[in-house]
């Protein structure tokens, strides 16, 4: 739990929670990853749900982060919840709510460096997924007072503790033998990422982001797919370019049609089976939420995901949803209203151009706005 070390110790310091601090972040990362829908994404949905869509963009990237008061916490995470995680870090529900509505925005914050909110927690947060479900436990997904036998009852004795030295031998183990593994398949990984675009994975995956370019059909035109077989780079680089001229030359008084054309001349470099936006796509995708936002009164775009026809269609449609929503998620962050898109996948079932060439797969694979309203 490297990544939240210093989240911990603040939370202990400043409410009294002693070594506890440690199981309350645990708890409600068990929380998290376990018992929501949509897991991370689904977390962070719940306040924006709640009205609380504000506190929550002050958490998303860089700068203060509004504060949550418990009241607000309980209202998101239901009342139950918050006292199972307490009852599960060997707290009052009391002394634990105050601690809970300091670290989530704290969490948010820390998860969401460039206030894009990923599908899922990194792997980096909260140990080994073996580990961390040992200790979060099977019902609810908070952290458990019974661990292999030992039970912890609040007051009685810190029984989890025990465990300690246990847990750390499981984690050195852990990590030994994943080390192990990446070593003997990293050349492996590296082929198949490269190889099949259609493949899901989570949004972090670390690829090549030229290895499988997405492209959108308007104002691409039919030189596209020779360009990027000779240099992909090359065709992201040019498209880009003239996405940001198109936007600057928008001037004032430009319609929501104006607005698509000229989104649509921008290719946003998904690399292989991910959703994660590329840093490289952020300047444009920077202005194309200040033209969003000039846009005129009552403008609603749908950002649309297709894919290739390459692999199994339902991994193609999550692939294709996963990317819409992440540009949506990019774009709302950027001070873009929620009301103004909407984001939907449609695999491989809307082509711009025939599949039977790379070229072809190359242009069909893209992210497309349309106009709804």
């Amino acid at each position: 739990m490297s990544m939240l070390d210093g989240i911990s110790r603040e939370a202990a310091q400043r409410f009294g929670l002693g070594d506890k601090a440690g199981l309350l972040v645990t708890s409600l990362l068990g929380f998290i990853r376990n018992s929501q829908p949509g897991g991370f994404t689904g977390f962070v949905d719940r306040f924006r749900q709640a009205g609380l869509g504000n506190q929550l963009h002050s958490w998303l990237g860089k700068g203060p982060n509004a504060e949550l008061e418990p009241r607000q916490l309980e209202q998101v995470m239901g009342r139950d919840n918050v006292a199972r995680i307490a009852t599960s870090a060997g707290l009052s529900p009391a002394g634990a709510t105050p601690a809970l509505a300091f670290l989530v925005p704290k969490i948010i914050d820390l998860v969401t460096p460039d206030g894009v909110v990923p599908a899922t927690l990194p792997a980096g947060l909260g140990g080994p997924a073996g580990v961390a479900a040992g200790i979060a436990g099977t019902a609810g997904g908070y952290a458990d007072t019974t661990l292999s036998g030992v039970r912890n009852e609040p007051g009685t004795g810190p029984g989890l503790r025990k465990l300690i030295p246990i847990l750390a031998l499981i984690l050195l183990g852990f990590l030994g033998w994943q080390l192990l593994g990446r070593n003997r398949s990293a050349g492996v990984e590296r082929q198949t990422a490269a190889v099949n675009d259609s493949v899901y994975t989570e949004p972090a995956a670390p690829v090549d982001p030229a290895a499988t370019p997405t492209t959108p059909t308007a104002g691409v035109g039919a030189d596209a797919g020779a360009d990027v077989n000779a240099d992909p780079r090359a065709t992201v680089d040019a498209a880009m370019r003239r996405t940001s001229d198109a936007l600057a030359a928008l001037g004032t008084g430009y319609s929501a049609r104006q607005l698509t054309d000229a989104l649509n001349l921008n290719i946003v470099n998904f690399a292989s089976g991910s959703a994660a936006i590329p840093a490289e796509s952020r300047g444009v995708l920077n202005q194309s939420a200040d033209a969003i936002q000039g846009a005129p009164a009552g403008t609603v775009l749908e950002i649309a995901g297709h894919t290739d026809n390459t692999g199994d269609p339902a991994a193609n449609e999550r692939l294709s949803q996963a990317r819409a929503d992440a540009v949506r998620r990019y774009l709302v962050s950027r001070g873009v209203e929620n009301a103004r898109l909407t984001s939907r996948g449609y695999g491989a079932a809307r082509p711009a151009v025939d599949d039977a060439t790379d070229a072809g797969r190359f242009r069909n694979r893209r992210i497309e706005f349309t106009v709804v309203k």
